[in-house]
């Protein structure tokens, strides 16, 4: 991207940094680069902390290998300051995700969402920054059980298995959804996440995986669509 287009994109987004109060973010790639770098553009209206900003894109599986800040004061306007990321992530994650990975990285920032490792599935396995709140509500409702697993070995075999994890979040949409038509979907769904089990090598994946399972088959009624 040369200067003069950027900096063009700039001020449309300053405009509406300020018609909203939100930040704004761009994910945009340079020529020459190799494909598994990228670069994301955030404008605030406030100073950003580095060690604020890296958790959260490595959170999300991305890595933060260089930083370049700017401030722009208009005349008689306050000022607004823009931070060019360099980071690098895996580019077919990077695609699967879409606008979801700059939508999520902001639902962070603003306290939308939370900020934990499992919001790299919106990388892993194309899910929304709030299809995560799905996963992370059944892990949280695991903590009350005599499950035996720590949520950090419960996360990484999760992150291990996004398609399944995926799936799983296709079955609570399919159960719970007030748009969808009843239909057979939930029961072809939950068949077809057992099956993606069996082939799990590992005995305590296969165990999460299934108690995971379990858990939204069993659910009742959700809030989540409300």
């Amino acid at each position: 991207v040369s200067e003069a287009p950027m900096a063009i994109a700039d001020i449309a987004r300053i405009g509406e940094l300020r018609r909203t109060g939100k930040p704004v973010i761009a994910v945009y790639r340079r020529g020459g680069e190799a494909p598994e770098m990228v670069r994301c553009r955030l404008l605030s209206a406030a100073p950003v902390s580095l060690s604020d900003v890296v958790p959260t894109f490595e959170h999300m599986g991305a890595t933060v290998v260089d930083e370049r800040p700017y401030e722009i004061a208009p005349e008689d306007e306050d000022s607004v300051w823009v931070y060019d990321f360099g980071l690098r992530c895996d580019p077919d994650g990077l695609q699967r995700a879409g606008a979801e990975f700059p939508a999520t990285f902001l639902g962070v920032w603003l306290g939308d969402l939370e900020d934990d490792r499992l919001n790299a599935l919106v990388m892993l396995a194309g899910l929304s920054g709030r299809e995560v709140t799905i996963i992370r509500a059944v892990l949280r409702d695991l903590r009350q059980t005599t499950i035996a697993f720590s949520d950090a070995y419960m996360i990484t075999t999760i992150l291990a298995n996004p398609a399944i994890v995926a799936r799983l979040a296709e079955l609570f949409k399919a159960r719970f959804d007030p748009e969808r038509a009843p239909s057979d979907a939930g029961e072809r769904v939950q068949q077809e996440i057992a099956e993606a089990i069996d082939g799990v090598a590992s005995l305590d994946a296969d165990r999460i995986l299934r108690t995971l399972l379990a858990v939204v088959q069993a659910m009742l009624r959700t809030n989540y669509y409300r």
